[in-house]
């Protein structure tokens, strides 16, 4: 994993091995009981607040740990290996601070937010299941500022989010998209607990029901076009998704790590040798299908159309090698693997939701075809 040396001057933060070295070890173990029981992962958000994951991509001038997009996303493979659900759950929180960064350096007035989530450990939750190129919420003018209605899917690290950062089709004759920061006890803000899923039950990724919710002209922020894969949308999807996908890379790694542990000290059959193998082959493929985007993307990545395409690939890859690669674990294992005791049964169960996140494969296949015959990439009709 690629790390960053932050000054004594800035301390409590050190490199992300050690954040991980100290938040770990906490984390996998209430991981299984978390998931068997549905709850969320509070233990391990209590962990990485004390270690300062939190604020690791936070600028280094602005209080935090200066990290880029290639050391998250790695960072967010290792967590996996301690619980799936606490990495997808933190990559929401990760990915909205490492856009956010990237919005700072090129002249957004963020630095407000980003000094809070390095000096208050702020919890920022994205609704990105019901904010791609349609959100989910309409806005309407109100007297200094906006009033919120809708309902938000997906909304990773509820039960302890600070601040929704989500978006809003705002009423009118051409339909605009709008960002807003709303406090999560505003008033109007009302979670419904609907998380009860059957992989990465521990994100606490419940409803959250807009009501009349009042947001001043201070806290809305950026405007879209509506429909359209504009550049904002487009770097927000960058590096949410490298860091999700690092999250299910790491599954897949730790689905290798079950095979091997499982045989050590025994003597394999040729046949469960070959079936070794080819889980090690098939992490190795998605990961140097994954290693090659984020050398690609580098630290601070433009919003372009050939980055996007890269980490939709990437993320494809993993969603393919991935799956073969539990399966063969799975049968590498035998029938251990399907007890409930089993780590890799919920390895198995986590790793299904790489395909809920935008684009699924099948639809990204499609976008590639459009685009790759000249079709209009920021459209993603007919893809999904």
């Amino acid at each position: 994993m690629m790390t960053t040396l932050v000054p004594d001057s800035l301390a409590p933060f050190r490199t992300l091995d050690e954040m991980l070295a100290e938040a770990m070890p906490t984390i996998a173990r209430h991981a299984a009981r978390h998931d068997a029981e549905g709850t969320f992962v509070e233990e391990a958000y209590a962990a990485l607040k004390s270690a300062g994951f939190l604020a690791a991509a936070v600028p280094l001038e602005l209080g935090g740990g200066g990290a880029g997009l290639p050391e998250m996303a790695w960072a967010h493979h290792d967590l996996a290996l301690a619980c799936g659900s606490t990495s997808l759950a933190a990559s929401m929180h990760s990915h909205s601070v490492v856009t956010l960064a990237w919005r700072y350096r090129r002249g957004a007035p963020v630095d407000k937010t980003l000094r809070r989530v390095a000096a208050e450990n702020l919890v920022l939750v994205s609704t990105g299941g019901s904010d791609h190129v349609r959100p989910s919420a309409v806005a309407r003018p109100a007297e200094g500022g906006l009033v919120v209605n809708g309902r938000k899917i997906f909304a990773s690290q509820s039960p302890v989010g600070d601040v929704l950062a989500t978006w809003a089709v705002l009423e009118g004759d051409q339909p605009e998209i709008v960002g807003v920061s709303i406090p999560m006890n505003a008033p109007g803000v009302e979670i419904l607990p609907t998380w009860d899923a059957h992989g990465m039950r521990g994100t606490g990724s419940n409803d959250i029901l807009l009501n009349d919710v009042f947001v001043p002209e201070a806290a809305v922020g950026a405007r879209r076009p509506y429909g359209r894969l504009d550049p904002l949308i487009r770097i927000a999807l960058i590096n949410g998704l490298a860091i999700i996908t690092g999250t299910y890379l790491g599954l897949v790694r730790a689905a290798r790590d079950e095979a091997v542990r499982a045989w050590a000290g025994r003597q394999p059959s040729p046949g469960t040798q070959h079936l070794v193998g080819a889980v090690a082959h098939e992490y190795e493929a998605a990961r140097l299908a994954f290693e090659g985007a984020l050398a690609r993307l580098g630290p601070d990545p433009e919003s372009t159309f050939e980055n996007f395409l890269a980490v939709q690939h990437a993320k494809r890859a993993v969603s393919t090698h991935g799956a073969r690669a539990i399966e063969a674990a799975f049968e590498a294992i035998g029938g251990r693997a399907f007890y409930r005791s089993s780590p890799l049964e919920r390895i198995a169960r986590d790793f299904r939701g790489i395909n809920h996140h935008p684009l699924t494969p099948e639809a990204f296949t499609r976008y590639a075809g459009h685009v790759a015959l000249g079709g209009d990439p920021e459209l993603l009709e007919g893809a999904g």
